[in-house]
Parts: structure tokens; sequence; C-alpha cells
């Protein structure tokens, strides 16, 4: 088959046409079923049908403010076409984009018209700029006054149409170009050179002041010459804040104002507002609408029979305007806002509608599961404004309803009015308190009911939500691991002439026999201690520490085992308490003061150990330990002349991370104790000056270090305990059975 250029054309142009027809059949296709906005802002408004319709719509800066409407079964096009033409704004669709304005301009340029120019309360500046973007030509402006118009015209050239926007703006004047137009502010005349004549006095000028009144009596004034001369009157000062200044193109006639009045006057002339703060008061510009708030009537009318949306829909087109009314749907009010004659039409309309129907009759509902309180946040959107009266001292309910929606209701609230499902859920290992406390995610507090019984809790909700929190429940309900603290604490002292060498290999065997012999034998000091030295810190440290223990100068502090969950602290004190009392000076009647025996205080001295743990995940343990070690001094105490001796006191706070059943060795408790000792001749070594001929003075320095060794151990279940014979045999495997092969 053979296809010419012309064929393909026409193909191509037969699909795009068909493509084009589906597309608009899609697009008319989209209907609005329901979509209500109560004092939302228009741009939001905009956005919410722009996602229905499926189509990108953009607002200018034109386009501001709040709104009300209802768009029910409408299709998109229409609705939108409704809501613009409500609130005067204008559509443009430029390459499927929806273009949106207050203002609509319409320019032929080859007869150079405006064909059509509509805006309605627009300010002066923007009506400007959306001419000059439309005739698509410069129009240069000095600072324009805040003006708002309303424009509507037809079939006019650009410069009347200028001219008609600076009508009102006496002070500025047109000036055509030929690439441009140029909106020109006239200069004020300058003063003229000094002929003889006095100049006016311009005291008094605009205003007449008498006492404290003022009067005025002027027209086409200057906003801001009538303000100089009003606070130099008065002798007050104030900060001026607006941006441009306005000619006050009306009669002003006010006659014995105070100064504040007037001044209030003038500002709602000049679009202006005022503050006073510290005696200074501050001129700042706002919006024409906002001065005419002032001047309107709110009447809020509370609706007693019907919803707030049946009113909406119930208004007739000529009242139906939102411009002049809100509804509260939360309060089921509706407030208007407007001059009295904008108003009233539709407060009078209100008061014939909302009346009760003859046909209503109470009808009481005796609650069984729902709570009374709760029954009226829980009814449809057209029952919820019904006077609903709850019972006292009973879960019922008194509504008005007429046959047809008592009906309703009645199935209704046989549907709500059901047992929420609930189970019984028993704790293991965890309180109910603490569960509430760090809920899982399926579950809220208000689904959990606690019990007397702390392991025992109720959950309400649906199967669904029930299994999922059981399973949820069965991670985090877990025993807390429990951690077994071995604890070892050693006193080492030694002096300058000792000398502590540790050999290699202290033992040696001449035959197997005496093996078992030897090696209980050389560590026999350590078999009554509870913690396990030669398998946690070694057989060589076990064997020097054996030999020490036979002298004085190593001392076994503590030597215990502590148990906590992780998380909780746990502590070991082993310390001495000196109590003693307190003097207190007692004066008599006569003067005289005596010394009588007063509260009873304590000083603590000895061994503390406080461990705090935390097992991980992993199988680690992290620790917070503090060691103190306090001793009292040598020093005489006298209790009666305040001295109490000395007190010796150094503690350890460190952190520490290590794995289950790793130890860790805490060292730096160190004290050095220097003691003199002299030996003299009898008599000669007392005599003075000399006697030092005849004596022997030595120093003995004693160093002596305290050793902390904790083994942390993680115990999910109950650990066999060993024996003394099982431990030997342990050890032995352990060490000496490679000692004698290497022998």
């Amino acid at each position: 088959m053979f296809f010419n250029k012309t064929s393909i054309k026409r193909t191509i142009k037969f699909l795009a046409f068909i493509i084009l027809l589906f597309m608009t059949q899609v697009l008319y296709a989209k209907k609005i079923e329901k979509l209500e906005f109560y004092e939302q802002p228009i741009s939001d408004i905009l956005l919410s049908l722009a996602g229905i319709g499926g189509v990108s719509i953009v607002p200018d800066e034109t386009v501001h403010g709040n709104a009300s409407f209802v768009f029910i079964d409408i299709e998109f096009e229409d609705g939108l076409r409704i809501f613009l033409n409500t609130y005067n704004l204008y559509l443009k669709v430029e390459n499927g984009i929806y273009y949106v304005s207050k203002i609509r301009a319409d320019y032929n340029a080859a007869l150079d018209i405006i064909t059509a120019f509509d805006a309605e309360d627009v300010n002066l500046y923007l009506l400007v700029e959306a001419l000059a973007k439309a005739i698509n030509k410069t129009i240069l402006k000095d600072p324009l006054p805040t003006l708002t118009l309303s424009i509507h015209q037809k079939n006019i050239k650009v410069k009347e149409l200028l001219e008609i926007f600076i009508a009102q703006a006496t002070q500025y004047k047109l000036v055509v170009y030929p690439s441009y137009y140029h909106i020109q502010l006239i200069p004020t005349p300058t003063p003229l050179a000094d002929t003889g004549t006095p100049a006016p006095d311009r005291k008094g000028q605009f205003f007449q002041r008498e006492g404290s009144l003022y009067s005025i009596q002027q027209e086409r004034k200057r906003f801001k010459e009538l303000l100089e001369e009003l606070f130099r009157l008065e002798g007050a000062e104030y900060q001026l804040l607006l941006q441009r200044d306005i000619l006050i193109d009306s009669w002003l006639r006010f006659y014995n104002r105070p100064f504040e009045e007037m001044l209030r006057l003038l500002c709602e002339q000049g679009n202006a507002d005022f503050k006073k703060i510290n005696d200074v008061y501050y001129i700042f510009e706002i919006a024409q609408r906002d001065i005419l708030k002032k001047l309107k009537d709110t009447i809020v009318i509370p609706l007693r029979y019907i919803t707030a949306q049946d009113l909406q829909r119930l208004l007739p087109p000529d009242l139906g305007s939102s411009k002049f009314y809100r509804i509260d749907i939360n309060s089921n009010l509706i407030i208007l806002n407007g001059s009295l004659d904008e108003i009233m039409s539709i407060a009078d309309f209100i008061e014939m509608l909302d009346k009760p129907l003859a046909t209503t009759v109470y009808y009481r509902y005796d609650l069984k599961f729902l709570k009374a309180a709760n029954f009226q946040a829980l009814l449809p959107d057209d029952y919820k404004f019904l006077k609903v009266v709850q019972i006292p001292d009973s879960n019922a309910v008194v509504i008005p309803l007429t046959p047809e929606r008592k009906g309703f209701l009645d199935e209704y609230v046989s549907i709500l009015d059901q047992p929420l499902p609930s189970s019984e859920i028993h704790l293991k290992y965890i309180k109910a308190e603490d569960l509430v406390k760090s809920l899982p995610p399926s579950v809220k507090k208000e689904d959990i009911v606690e019990t007397q019984d702390p392991s025992i809790i109720f959950l309400k909700g649906p199967p669904e939500k029930q299994e999922e929190f059981k399973r949820e429940l069965s991670i985090i309900d877990q025993p807390s691991p429990q951690i077994v603290y071995h604890i070892l604490a050693i006193s080492y002292s030694e002096s300058e002439t000792m000398n502590w060498q540790q050999t290699d290999n202290p033992f040696t065997f001449s035959d197997s026999a005496a093996v078992n012999s030897v090696f209980s034998g050389n560590i026999s000091n350590l078999l009554s201690i509870n913690f396990d030295i030669p398998t946690i810190l070694g057989y060589h440290l076990a064997a020097n520490l054996n030999l020490s223990l036979n002298t004085n100068d190593t001392e076994i502090l503590t030597d215990t085992t502590l148990y906590a969950l992780s998380g909780e602290k746990v502590s070991f004190n082993d310390t001495e308490v000196f109590r003693y009392s307190v003097g207190v000076t007692d004066t008599t009647t006569s003067g005289e003061s005596t010394t009588v025996a007063g509260p009873t205080e304590s000083i603590d001295t000895g061994f503390t150990l406080s461990i705090e743990g935390w097992a991980s995940g992993d199988g680690m343990i992290t620790m917070g330990v503090e060691v103190m070690i306090s001793s009292q001094g040598t020093s005489t105490i006298d209790v009666s002349g305040g001295n109490l001796g000395n007190t010796y006191e150094k503690t350890i706070n460190t952190k520490s991370r290590t794995e289950s059943g790793k130890p860790i060795k805490i060292g730096g408790l160190i004290r050095e104790n220097t003691k003199t000792n002299i030996d003299k001749i009898p008599l000669l070594g007392d005599i003075p000056f000399v006697g030092f001929l005849f004596q022997k003075k030595t120093e003995n320095k004693t160093r002596s270090e305290i050793v902390v060794y904790i083994l942390p151990h993680i115990m999910m279940s109950e650990e066999e305990k060993a024996d003394t014979d099982r431990r030997l045999k342990r050890l032995y495997s352990k060490y000496l059975s490679k000692t004698r092969e290497g022998t």
C-alpha cells in the first residue's frame, strides 16, 4: 500500500482531532459532587478546584481575601465560572493554563484600542501594571496615591483609559510619548522671592483651635500638610510611616473636635491609622476596606432548628452572596456583616425560616455502652445541632425529632451503641504501669484498662487490633537481664625496703606425683575466696597474691557478689561509724556560760563501692563505678574543743564498657604515710642545742594502694555453682598440665 505525504498529514490531523475530542470529553466529564468552603482563602479554593479539574490554576497578585462557597452536583467548568463571577474574578486560558485575576484587560493591537477593561475595587498601581502588560507598552509612573477603583470600559483608547485612572488624583498629569506613557506628579510651586509682602501666617491656616478643640473647613488638601499643622498646633510628636502622600479631594467639615478625634477623622480620609507609644504618635498606612469595616454592622444569629449547611442551600439567589455572611459550622451560627440595608433582608429571611416544625416530638434514648456526654458529638452532621438534653444521674438523653428523623436515628443509635470488644492480657515480666508509659504503636492509652493486679490489663478494640498488640507485646514483654558482679578489692602496702618482683615460673616439679600437692599448696590461701582469681586474673597473679597474703602487706578488703537487674544500681559498704555529741553553749540567768550535750553527729570511714550497669543486646555491659576509701587521721580528737581530727578520703568515678565475663581493674587509690622515729641517749639527747648530737633520726615511708577487680556477668538463667574440687581440677587442667609438659 502506498501513502503519500498528503494522506499522512490528513491521517495525523484526524488522529489529533480524535485525541483532542477525547480530552475535551474527559475534561467536561469531571464533576464536583459536593465541595464546601467557609471563610477560606480564595487561593486555596482555586488550588482545590485545580486538583479536581486536573488543570493548573494560577492566581495573580490581585487575588486575595477569603470566600465561602458550596459546590453541589455541578460540572467543573460551570462551578469554576460561577465561583469566579460571584467574586468578580476573571479567567484567561493560555496553553492549557488557567490564569485568574481581578482585572480583565483585552487589547486590539490592530485598532490600538482596549476592547474590554473590567476591575472591581482594585488598587490604582495594579490597574496601571495590568494595562501596561496588556498593551505591551511601557507606562512610567511617579509614586501613585493609594486609590481603589472600579473600572468597566469597552472600546476605549489607552490614553482615555489612563486619564480615567488619574481623574481623582488631580495632582497627577498624563504625558504621552511616541513609545511610552508617563504619569507625572505635578510639582508643588516654589515660594516666590521676597517682594516685601509678608508671607501668610501658617499657624491656623487650615485648623481653628479654641482651647483643646479643633475645627476645619477646607477642600482639596494634602494629607501630610494637614497632619503637620495639626501636630504643630497640639505641640505633640509624631512619626510618619507612610510611603505615599494623597490628596484629600473632598470637603473637610469638622467642628469642635478633641485632638485625637480630629486625628482619627483625618486618618480615615488618608487611609491611615495611628497608635500612641511613649507620647509619640505613629502614623501608618492601612487599606481602605479596613476603615470601611468600622462602618459596617455585625449581627450573630444562632440557628436553633435548622443547620447552617441547610440554610445556605435554602437562601435565594438574590440573598445568597457570601459577601455579607459567613457560617460557623461548629457552633451552628450565621454571622452577618455589612450595612443594615444590606444584611437586614437576610436576617428577616433567617427569622422566617428558623422555626420549629409542628410535628417535632421529644424522644428519650437510654444508652447502654455509649456515654451520654459524647452522644451529640457522634451524631451525623444533619443532627448535630438539634437540642440534645442529657438527663442528670443517668446515661440517657432527650432529643427533639420528627417521625422521619426518628426512624433514621433509631437505626443509627442501634448500630453505634454497641460494646467495644475487649480481651484480657496477662503480662509476664513487665508491670501495667510501665507498659502504659511506653506503649507499642498499635494502641493508645485510652485502649488500655488497668486492674488491681499489675500483671493483668484489658485491651479494647477489634480482634485485628488485639492480635497486633499481642504480637508487639511478645517483643517487649521480656525479662530484664540480670547482672552478677563479682567484686574483689585488695589493699597492697610496701615500704622503701620492700622489693616486689614476679618470676615467670615460680614452680618447679620433680615428679608428677607432687603436682597436685604443690598446686594446692601454692593457692591454699585463695581457696576461701569466692572470687575465682586463678581463672579470671591468671595463675601467676594468684600465686604471688597467695604468697603476699602470708605477710601483713596485703589484705583482702572485699570479696563479695552483688546481683542487680540491668539499669539498676547496687552498692557495697564496709565502713565504721564514729559518733560524737556536739557541745552547745548555754547561758544561765546569772550570766555564766556552760557547755551541755547537743545533737549527735557521725563520721563514716572505710570502703564504699557502687555500680550502675546496663546490659545491651550484644552481650556488652556498660558500668558506672564509684569507689571511695576514707579513714580517720591520727590527730587527737577533742570534741569539746571543736577538734574532730583529720579524715582522709579518696574517690574514683569512672565508666567502663566490657564484655560479659571479662573483668575490669580499677586502681589509683594510693596513699603515702611518712613515719619519723627518733632514737636518743637518755638525758644527753634532751640537752638543748647539743642534744641532737646524741640522737638518731630515721624516716619510714609507707605506700599503700587499693585495687578493685570487677567481673560483670549477664545471667539469664541460674548458673551452676562449682565446688572447690571442681575448681582445682579445672585450674590443674588449664595451667599445671601445660607447665608439666613444658618441664
